[in-house]
C-alpha cells in the first residue's frame, strides 16, 4: 500500500511529534487540531509552543481545523484524548465519505462506560476500514531529540503492517509488528496503573 499523504487527529504532543517526525521525510501531512485558536497560532509561527516548544514543523505539514481537509489521506491516525476519540471519528465518518483509508489508532485508553478498547471504537464506527494500532514506551519529547526509540505496530493482515514499518519507521524511530492488537492497546491503556503500584511496592 503506499500511503503518501497521512492525516494526524489531535495536535497535541504525540500528535505534533509524529507530524514533524514523518514530515521530515517530505510526505504530506495533515496536522488537525481541535482548537481553533491553538490551531491559527500553529499556522502563523509554524510551532506548537503549548506542547513542544521551540520544535519547528516541516513545510510539508499542513495545520489545520477542518476534518474535510484529512478526508483524502491514505492513512488517518488518531491521536485524540481518549474520551474525545468516539465524537471525532463521527465527526470525520460524516464527511470521509467512501474513501477507504487505512486507520491508525494512537490513542491510549479504555471507553468509560462501555469498556471498549479504542480499536474497537473506531471498528464500530468505520467497520469496512483496514485497522492497525501504535503503541510503545515513547515520550514524545525524546522522539523530536532524535533519541533512538521504539514502537510496536499491530495489524492483523501482516502486509498492512509490513507497509507501516516500511513507512513509517526510521533508524531513530524503529517499528515492531505483532497481529496482537489487544495485548498492545492493553498495555498501553494499563501502563500508568502499573507503574503507580510498582512504586508504591518500591516506597
Amino acid at each position: 500500500m503506499k500511503i503518501d499523504k497521512i492525516a494526524i487527529l489531535g495536535a497535541g504532543s504525540w500528535g505534533t511529534a509524529l507530524a514533524w517526525l514523518w514530515g521530515k521525510k517530505g510526505r504530506r501531512i495533515y496536522l488537525w487540531g481541535n482548537n481553533a485558536d491553538r490551531v491559527e497560532r500553529m499556522q502563523r509561527t509554524r510551532q506548537n509552543d503549548d506542547y513542544i516548544p521551540g520544535l519547528q514543523l516541516p513545510d510539508s505539514v499542513d495545520v489545520t481545523h477542518e476534518l474535510r481537509d484529512c478526508t483524502e489521506a491514505s492513512l488517518i491516525v488518531f491521536v485524540t484524548p481518549s474520551a474525545a476519540l468516539r465524537e471525532i471519528a463521527m465527526r470525520l465518518r460524516a464527511v470521509i465519505g467512501d474513501r477507504d483509508s487505512l486507520l491508525l489508532g494512537c490513542t491510549k485508553g479504555i471507553e468509560h462506560g462501555t469498556g471498549m478498547r479504542m480499536s474497537q471504537v473506531l471498528s464500530e464506527i468505520f467497520p469496512g476500514h483496514e485497522l492497525a494500532v501504535l503503541s510503545g514506551p515513547n515520550l514524545a519529547a525524546e522522539v523530536v531529540r532524535g533519541l533512538p526509540t521504539a514502537t510496536v505496530v499491530g495489524c492483523r493482515n501482516p502486509e498492512c503492517a509490513a507497509d507501516l514499518q516500511d513507512s513509517l519507521g526510521s533508524s531513530r524511530f524503529r517499528v515492531y509488528t505483532s497481529d496482537d492488537i489487544t495485548s498492545i492497546e492493553l498495555g498501553g491503556a494499563l501502563k500508568n496503573i502499573f507503574a503507580i503500584a510498582a512504586g508504591a511496592s518500591d516506597g
